[in-house]
């Protein structure tokens, strides 16, 4: 009873961290992706009993189900089927949280082949995790601790469809964008290639760390990041959010400049929804300008 009242609380702890950023993120007005996929998951771990010895320090795990991405966020479930351990051969169902920076955390529960059940609970980062596993209705041994390797095929395969995607292939225009900061589209060889994929995760990883800077009010690491991944992958959207951040710390020329190459880049639908509403700010951005122009030339 306590293993599983253990599990409930970890669930609900991920629940309300995961809705609280969420709402935050939506709160900021921040561009995401998400979307439903296929998930799968190899684990491969090494460990000992706690107060005891166990018959296999070997663990061998896979998982099979589906996964909820709302970028940085990746929520996988699952069934699973194990080796090793404190289970000589298990069958059960496993909860995890991914972050795209690459925190994870993870919570299951199966029913070994002797009878009885058995719970697990995994923190890491990146692919290396450490498990903690109980056994329910049975003899001692009943603890283990272990250290995890995982293959987490169900984020790969959803990064591969996402860059595979061709609503967010990077056309001969796109390739062709200005840098932040004044870079002209004339500058660049006409015959840039679009970004890579390991070029768009790091993009992507680079705006989980604009919107955290976002949250914590640091205006400038947030402009940073977003100049990074607009370097590695130049999306016009992320004009946009550049030429907020630009705007927020007074830089009236940058901002103008981001949101003309917007509104003369702007090509998937998403886009060219947004260019009436960017002109807008762009006139608004040129008419500050004009009149501090007008205040320096007055000599105030």
């Amino acid at each position: 009873m306590r293993t599983l009242w253990f599990i409930a609380c970890l669930g609900t702890a991920f629940a309300a961290s995961g809705a609280a950023l969420v709402s935050a993120e939506a709160q900021a007005g921040l561009g995401r992706r998400q979307g439903l996929g296929v998930d799968g998951q190899l684990v491969g771990g090494v460990g000992l009993g706690l107060g005891h010895a166990i018959d296999n320090n070997f663990l061998g795990r896979a998982r099979v189900g589906a996964l909820y991405a709302y970028e940085p966020w990746f929520l996988n479930a699952g069934l699973t089927a194990e080796l090793g351990a404190l289970a000589s051969f298990a069958f059960g169902a496993e909860l995890e949280l991914n972050t795209l920076d690459g925190w994870f955390a993870q919570a299951g529960l199966g029913r070994i082949s002797s009878g009885g059940l058995m719970t697990h609970a995994t923190v890491g980062y990146s692919v290396v995790g450490i498990e903690w596993q109980h056994a329910l209705s049975q003899a001692a041994p009943t603890d283990a601790l272990l250290v995890d390797v995982r293959l987490p095929l169900g984020l790969l395969w959803f990064q591969r469809k996402r860059d595979d995607d061709p609503r967010g292939a990077p056309s001969a225009s796109r390739s062709q964008e200005p840098k932040p900061g004044g870079f002209a589209a004339e500058n660049l060889p006409s015959t840039a290639p679009g970004p890579s994929p390991e070029d768009r995760f790091v993009a992507q990883k680079k705006l989980a760390e604009a919107r955290l800077a976002a949250e914590k009010g640091d205006t400038a690491l947030h402009l940073q990041a977003l100049r990074q991944a607009y370097a590695l992958d130049p999306d016009p959207l992320l004009l946009c959010q550049l030429a907020d951040a630009e705007l927020a710390q007074g830089k009236l020329v940058l901002a103008a400049q981001d949101l003309a190459s917007f509104l003369r880049l702007a090509q998937s639908a998403e886009a060219l929804s947004r260019k009436a509403e960017i002109a807008d700010k762009l006139t608004a951005t040129r008419a500050r300008l004009s009149h501090l122009r007008l205040l320096n030339t007055d000599g105030f």
